[in-house]
């Protein structure tokens, strides 16, 4: 355990490393213990990838909410299309932070560059994760990794991202608004900020559509 601690101490930004053993590597000793009850923050940092289709239904504010979560890995990307049916909004995720990371059923190629492969269908779009992806910034410069980028700060880098997946739109897909979002899984104020503004995205969606301005 020592080993690992010291590890991640030494190279925090190493791509191979969970983002969230940041977090439960140093409070190691309380998860291990007998008493140990998880805490809020201690389940916001699990990491659980989605497989197969998983359907969600909660409560929301004053709105009910149907969510389908389907995983990324490709075996499961022609099973999407089922899901797209009478959605009233598709919510596309991508860590920012994952830019320096490569995919396991891909060699050699990044993560926001499978992303934005996958990304021209969408409809309506989140992009998420500053604080990880700021961290790392420093030692991973952005441009050894997506070319094009000549930008100094964090915020630039930021925006960059997210053109970077915006640019992906179809040209036939003018009349279809993408509203994009910076995120962060953790926190629960801006994660219930983003759910808020997607309700109000689709009710406003659905009295245009009935004649309601």
């Amino acid at each position: 355990v020592q080993c690992v601690r010291s590890f991640i101490k030494t190279y925090p930004n190493y791509s191979s490393i969970p983002d969230n053993a940041h977090y439960y590597m140093p409070n190691l000793n309380m998860l291990l213990s007998t008493d140990y009850i998880p805490t809020a923050e201690d389940i916001l940092h699990l990491r659980i990838p989605t497989t197969a289709v998983n359907e969600i239904n909660f409560e929301f504010s004053t709105s009910s909410i149907r969510l389908i979560d389907v995983g990324g890995q490709r075996t499961y990307r022609k099973k999407w299309i089922h899901c797209f049916d009478g959605v009233a909004a598709v919510l596309f995720v991508a860590s920012m932070a994952a830019y320096d990371q490569h995919l396991d059923e891909v060699d050699l190629m990044i993560k926001p560059v499978l992303h934005q492969d996958l990304f021209p269908p969408i409809a309506e779009a989140q992009k998420p994760a500053k604080d990880l992806f700021w961290k790392k910034l420093p030692t991973h410069a952005l441009d050894r990794y997506i070319g094009g980028y000549k930008g100094t700060s964090n915020e630039e880098a930021s925006e960059f991202i997210k053109d970077y997946f915006l640019k992906r739109k179809s040209k036939k897909d003018k009349e279809r608004k993408i509203y994009s979002h910076y995120t962060c899984a953790t926190d629960t104020k801006n994660v219930e900020f983003v759910f808020k503004a997607a309700c109000d995205i689709v009710l406003q969606k659905n009295l245009n559509s009935s004649g309601i301005q």
